[in-house]
């Protein structure tokens, strides 16, 4: 069903493979932020602000930091919104 949340946790490996099917011919980031409330929108809404539409967004839980993997549609101005907010972002290859 199409705009539905699977609420289902999936290995780092299956996630990855989804978002390489999925997005393919989208530009992938992948961000690793210290944990703190709140931050996931504080990402969605930098981007939106810029006109950026995020095709997949998933995040891996590490110990003190969460990893976010976005997939998005213009690529400049998401890289723009990161550096803006002081985040690294790093360019995901496809395997």
């Amino acid at each position: 069903m199409p705009g539905r949340l699977v609420s289902q946790k999936l290995s780092t490996r299956a996630a990855a493979y989804l978002v390489g099917v999925v997005v393919s011919h989208f530009k992938q980031f992948r961000l690793r932020l210290a944990r703190r409330p709140g931050l996931p929108s504080e990402i969605v809404a930098a981007l939106w602000q810029k006109g950026v539409h995020i095709q997949v967004f998933f995040v891996e839980v590490e110990e003190d930091q969460d990893i976010f993997h976005l997939a998005v549609d213009k690529t400049s101005l998401a890289r723009q919104a990161f550096f803006e907010n002081g985040w690294h972002a790093d360019e995901e290859t496809k395997k």
